[in-house]
């Protein structure tokens, strides 16, 4: 179900940029059947490049129960398992010659992504199935308050771990992207950052954005590529990243009301067919069974066209109501 709504998603966003590229870029998107495809599947993902793992994601996600339960058997056998194969994957796919640009290279490329994401993948699921997060967090907090140095140099919990979230995040930068040792300091990191005492508008405007995250994920690629030239008019990299943000929540405003909309009106068809009122098919039915007509405003008659076949009771006339499924009628129009 998660897949699911986050393709939903990528869909919904992905045709409306396109339909605005086509009108902007014609002669660039949307591009051939096979492009089309391959982008409506996420398996090589060229309109929005920043969505590259999108698939491996989608198969991780798919086959994380199994796995997660194999790794409570195997114990600690399960991290050497993943590095291994994190490693293997890396190997293989830089270097052997496998030919990215057909269908079955495209394939294993994505299988080669998802194999090396596994190790932080399954690192963070782990942490949410057993709340390690916020058990780390409790603890931290209880040895901080309590330590000597935090004493001897008269500093509180906060700013203890704001300056080692500060030590990790200069780590982080220069020892690279690594999907093996990215684990090793985003989750440090994020326990760093739940253990300072942060204010309430802080914490508001964090939450308030992360409802709009993947909103903001799937657009701003979109936005470079379609208006570059106009983010970059604000010149100031500072400036630039505000002025994305600012533009990417007002667009996931719109993209929000999209889906509600949508949803409203598949509840409601819903409702209608459960409830055997369906919005078109209860008109039709009205119309093809009955003649109506308002004698005034308050009275309104229904009278039945009974079909050629002699039936004139009371009874045979519901039964043919009900055999017609005609919708109640409520006395309004």
């Amino acid at each position: 179900k998660r897949v699911w709504n986050l393709f939903k998603s990528y869909w919904l966003v992905m045709t409306i940029f396109i339909l605005i590229a086509t009108l902007l870029q014609p002669e660039r998107y949307p591009g051939n059947i096979m492009e089309i495809a391959l982008n409506i599947t996420a398996l090589d993902i060229t309109y929005n490049d920043t969505l590259w793992f999108l698939f491996p994601y989608a198969l991780l996600t798919l086959f994380a129960q199994p796995i997660i339960k194999l790794s409570t058997v195997l114990r600690g056998t399960w991290l050497c398992i993943f590095i291994a194969s994190a490693f293997i994957a890396k190997a293989i796919a830089y270097n052997t010659e496998i030919p990215f640009d057909n269908l079955g290279g495209i394939v294993m490329r994505n299988l080669f992504c998802a194999t090396e994401l596994f190790f932080m993948f399954f690192v963070g699921a782990l942490f949410a199935r057993n709340s390690l997060m916020e058990r780390c967090v409790t603890n931290v907090k209880e040895r901080f308050s309590h330590s000597r140095i935090t004493r001897r140099l008269h500093i509180g919990t906060s700013t203890a771990c704001t300056v080692i979230l500060l030590l990790l995040f200069t780590g982080r930068i220069f020892m690279g992207a690594s999907t093996l040792i990215d684990p090793l300091f985003i989750i440090p990191m994020i326990i760093m950052f739940l253990c300072i005492e942060r204010p309430k508008w802080l914490n508001s405007s964090l939450g308030y954005i992360g409802c709009h995250s993947t909103n903001i994920w799937f657009t701003h690629r979109y936005l470079l590529v379609l208006s570059g030239a106009a983010i970059a008019f604000f010149h100031y990299p500072i400036v630039i990243f505000a002025a994305l943000i600012i533009i990417c929540l007002t667009i996931s405003h719109i993209i929000n009301v999209i889906k509600k909309a949508k949803d409203l009106i598949h509840s409601f068809n819903e409702q209608m067919l459960t409830e055997g009122k369906n919005p078109v098919g209860a008109i039709n039915t009205l119309i093809n069974t009955s003649e109506f007509w308002v004698s005034d405003q308050k009275n309104i008659r229904v009278e039945p066209v009974m079909p050629d076949n002699g039936a004139k009771s009371a009874d045979e006339i519901s039964a043919f109501l009900d055999d017609r499924a005609l919708p109640e009628f409520d006395g309004k129009i």
